[in-house]
């Protein structure tokens, strides 16, 4: 029922249907969401009619540049249907997100890049930038770029309280608001 690997369980289900009719899950490389459809391997997909979860094991892409004005629960709206999230590349645009939802994306993720992502704890507040880092740097994750971040007065006092993996090695932040303190990032930088 909790495979190690997505290849352990693609082997067990070639050799066995019984397994996949007793834990259905979908392996799926690459998921996209773009012009206002899910794609799979350049493939429209649609969760209407899944019965299964899904196991993501490389990217997890969401470009609503050119969507119509889509709603911002549409990565939320499919993560009950999410086994595991092993993905290397995670791109979101212009979602709100939860907390724990967030870990789930997280898990493996190596290079991250949020565009205007709102991300909310269980009382719907709005989590600041910091949490977010803090969540990312526990995990794997080597480059961690955001636009449009949610800044606070001690985002960069909190930041620098933050233990990062060895492997983290570039931070990107575009749109910050006033309120970014440049003192305690030009000492956090120096350190």
């Amino acid at each position: 029922m909790n495979p190690k690997s997505a290849a352990i369980y693609q082997k067990l289900i070639k050799t066995c249907k019984f397994f996949f009719a007793k834990n259905p899950l979908l392996i799926i490389q690459s998921l996209w969401y773009s012009n206002d459809q899910w794609e799979i391997c350049n493939k429209l997909f649609s969760f209407k009619n899944l019965t299964c979860k899904i196991w993501i094991t490389e990217e997890l892409f969401m470009d609503l540049y050119e969507a119509k004005c889509p709603p911002r629960s549409i990565l939320s709206s499919i993560i009950p249907q999410i086994f595991q999230c092993d993905v290397q590349n995670l791109t979101i645009m212009n979602q709100d997100i939860a907390l724990n939802d967030l870990s789930l994306l997280l898990s493996s993720a190596e290079y991250i890049a949020f565009d205007d992502v709102i991300v909310k704890d269980e009382n719907n507040s709005i989590v600041g930038i910091e949490n977010i880092v803090e969540v990312a740097a526990a995990k794997n994750v080597k480059s961690f770029n955001i636009i449009k971040p949610t800044i606070t007065p001690s985002t960069m006092k909190e930041i620098t309280k933050v233990s990062f993996s060895p492997k983290f090695d570039h931070i990107f932040m575009k749109d910050i608001p006033e309120t970014f303190d440049l003192e305690a990032f030009s000492t956090f930088m120096k350190n």
